[in-house]
């Protein structure tokens, strides 16, 4: 499985992941169970291998969780607008292009940078710049997103960007990150969308994690702590998928397996 991320897709107010299977291109639901494991798949959607980037929240502003994803022949950015139900292949309704030129962004990041509600988008350029797209909460179309701000630089060294949620217990999303020599990294969001001074002084909360891939963010277990969900494997293979449940005081307790074969 590739291109994870997570939301509440089913509108049952627990976190739910939605990846590509590799082999196949086809797109799979996992229902959360609410306690940091996860159900059995589903599938709602075919040909996803031309598909990448995925990062899933509300867009669009109508309360459900949408899908967003890069057209990888175009670097066309698009946003697949939720339906909050499970519906398999009706899940996500027909999707709207909302950018251009997103063929050279990576790491795409959904998070509230400036708590007004509304789902920003950050992702990382070529030259390691980071940049916030703040969400305007519109219907699905060129204008959701609004003029984007860079909100720090250096970061072509990062790598595997998610956010948790909370994890400092300040009321604000927080940013987690890679770095080559494998230490986890948090970036605590300021709850203000403030140029390079939008993040925070990063703290290093884990070491050996350049064996984990596929990390993503939410509050997996409704403790209303951030967590994370990663696959450890090398590049390109299969592996263990693990659940890191947050401990409330910007890191993470024991891990448990929760699926094999990922």
């Amino acid at each position: 499985m590739v291109h994870l991320t997570a939301a509440d897709l089913t509108g049952d107010g627990k976190k739910d992941l939605v990846g590509v299977e590799s082999a196949t291109g086809t797109l799979y639901l996992y229902p959360g169970n609410g306690d940091g494991t996860l159900g059995d798949r589903v599938r709602i959607g075919s040909g996803w291998g031309t598909m990448s980037k995925l990062a899933a929240a509300d867009f669009t502003g109508d309360g459900k969780a949408d899908l967003a994803a890069v057209e990888n022949s175009t670097g066309n950015l698009y946003v697949y607008p939720g339906s909050g139900a499970a519906g398999g292949m009706s899940t996500f309704g027909e999707r709207v292009r909302i950018g251009a030129g997103w063929g050279a962004m990576r790491d795409l990041t959904a998070l509230d940078t400036n708590k007004d509600g509304k789902s920003d988008l950050l992702a990382v350029d070529s030259g390691g710049a980071l940049w916030a797209y703040p969400g305007s909460g519109r219907a699905a179309g060129l204008n959701t997103l609004g003029d984007r701000v860079q909100i720090g630089s250096g970061w072509n060294t990062m790598a595997e960007l998610a956010s948790p949620g909370d994890l400092n217990g300040d009321g604000t999303a927080d940013l987690v990150a890679v770095d080559p020599a494998g230490a986890l990294w948090k970036y605590p969001a300021t709850g203000s969308l403030n140029g390079m001074n939008t993040l925070g002084d990063r703290d290093r909360i884990g070491t050996g994690w350049d064996s984990m891939r596929q990390l993503v963010g939410a509050d997996f277990n409704g403790d209303g702590k951030g967590d994370l969900d990663a696959v450890e494997a090398p590049t390109g293979s299969t592996g263990s998928f693990y659940f890191y449940p947050g401990d409330g005081n910007g890191g993470f307790a024991d891990r448990a397996a929760i699926g094999n074969g990922w």
